[in-house]
């Protein structure tokens, strides 16, 4: 170890950040190495005062995995995009230790072997079967609703039956409102949601499998609610619990064996927790299918998704949303990520066959549904909550076409705690949010009963 010239054989080693195999890397750790820097979170991730022995692949690789854009300022990350970070971190490395290294040029270990990690590179990997090649821009991450202080997500999934609901439960004080589009919503409560009511302070938001019968989720969220405590209190001395809620139709795919109820609502409301919540094939979005034009020959899984952001005011604004959708799944550069798909010509864009012949699916009603639930901690009150909800929509607009069809039942829920600033930051980033959230819900699904997801799809072609 080299001397300082005072005798200190220590002198490099105390200036080195934390060794991320080292039990003491814990996401708080990381947390503190990122608290306040400005600077693009790889070039800090390469800084080994912060993290020790994280070298360039690695840092990209890690990136990658957790999905933040390596120009994102480090100091932006959400909390659960922290943890992603930190397990990434560790599990690339520890990859890396198994294969060896990565002999790109003539790195040879001790007993002359190269490495093979540059084989199981990921990074910038163009391949089609990987829905997760999808970096999300500066500023945006794939987050968690969770990421809001003191809000908890709650899922109930039965897979083998194909449906699920998922409970959304807001801290103390969080007013709500909401936006319907489209001409095939099934949806309870969302009148207490109006401007003009009395009762704008939400106990829990319900979002469920089963199409209507799936209401009755919300029976057992409100009891779950009265037990803890939660609702309007009335003059009565009795609490209300306020619980909105909205449904999928997911009964084609569940072939109506199975349709979450009270007792499945409120095993939601019990699982619910701030940590990070699950995604893909889980709670409401179990059963979710897109890309429908052509009927079920053509489909893909939908799922549930989330992604969130930090406004400059240090706000956060997320999403979580389920995509049951009609339409298609669209990227970040217009490109049809997921949805109806043809055997030999591939995803046919359902906007652009719109224009040539009409849909091929021998049921043209109303069960398609794309759920959204838009949370900030912004203090941007009611009238500021219903902004987000419209612009949660416009997300929606941004990533799934066609959309709010007369096929559709969209529906985005907004929750934000009382006050009067303006909500205009969190409308606008909320909105690239929505976006971010659908597409993730997509990439994040897994088969259920059989339905294919989108990377499946492409996965086939190509072995064809």
């Amino acid at each position: 170890m080299p001397d300082d010239g005072t005798g200190n054989a220590d002198y490099w080693s105390a200036r080195l950040g934390v060794e991320p195999l080292d039990d003491a890397f814990t996401a708080d750790v990381l947390a503190a190495a990122l608290h306040g820097r400005s600077a693009p979170i790889k070039a800090v991730l390469l800084d080994q005062r912060r993290v020790a022995g994280v070298g360039n692949i690695y840092a990209d690789e890690a990136l990658f995995q957790a999905r933040v854009h390596p120009q994102r300022p480090a100091g932006e990350l959400t909390p659960s995009q922290i943890v992603d970070l930190r397990d990434a971190i560790v599990d690339r490395l520890q990859v890396g230790i198994a294969q060896g290294g990565a002999s790109i040029d003539r790195y040879r270990d001790t007993l002359g072997k190269p490495g093979t990690m540059q084989g199981m590179r990921r990074h910038h990997r163009q391949d089609p079967c990987r829905p997760a090649r999808h970096v999300p821009l500066p500023g945006m991450s794939t987050g968690r609703l969770t990421d809001i202080p003191g809000l908890r997500v709650g899922h109930w999934t039965d897979a083998q039956g194909g449906t699920g609901c998922t409970a959304v439960i807001p801290p103390r004080g969080m007013m709500g409102a909401v936006d319907v589009r489209g001409g095939g919503a099934s949806v309870r409560e969302t009148e207490l949601l109006d401007p003009r009511s009395g009762a704008r302070e939400v106990s829990a938001i319900m979002l469920s499998g089963g199409s209507a019968f799936g209401l009755a989720s919300a029976d057992g969220a409100m009891r779950w609610c009265e037990e803890q405590g939660i609702g309007l209190a009335t003059g009565a001395g009795m609490l209300v619990p306020i619980v909105p809620a909205a449904v999928i139709f997911d009964l084609g795919i569940t072939a109506n064996l199975r349709r979450p109820g009270s007792a499945d609502g409120y095993a939601a409301c019990a699982a619910a927790t701030d940590a990070p919540h699950a995604v893909g094939s889980v709670g409401a979005g179990t059963g979710a299918t897109l890309g429908k034009w052509n009927g079920r020959d053509g489909w893909c899984k939908g799922g549930l998704g989330a992604a969130s952001a930090r406004l400059p005011s240090g706000h956060i604004v997320a999403v979580l949303a389920v995509v049951n959708a009609f339409g298609d799944v669209l990227d970040e550069d217009g490109s049809v990520l997921a949805g109806a798909w043809i055997d030999g010509r591939g995803f046919i864009g359902a906007a652009h066959a719109a224009r040539t012949a009409p849909p091929q699916h021998p049921r043209l009603q109303g069960t398609n549904t794309t759920l959204l639930c838009i949370a900030t901690n912004a203090p941007v009150g009611a009238v500021g909550a219903g902004q987000l909800a419209r612009a949660a929509s416009t997300g929606a607009a941004r990533s799934i076409s066609p959309v709010a069809t007369s096929l559709d039942g969209d529906v985005a829920f907004a929750l934000a705690p009382d006050g009067t600033d303006p909500p205009f930051v969190a409308s606008v980033v909320g909105a690239d949010v929505a976006a971010e959230a659908i597409r993730s819900a997509v990439r994040e699904a897994t088969t259920i009963r059989g339905v294919p997801t989108a990377a499946e799809r492409l996965r086939r072609d190509l072995q064809q």
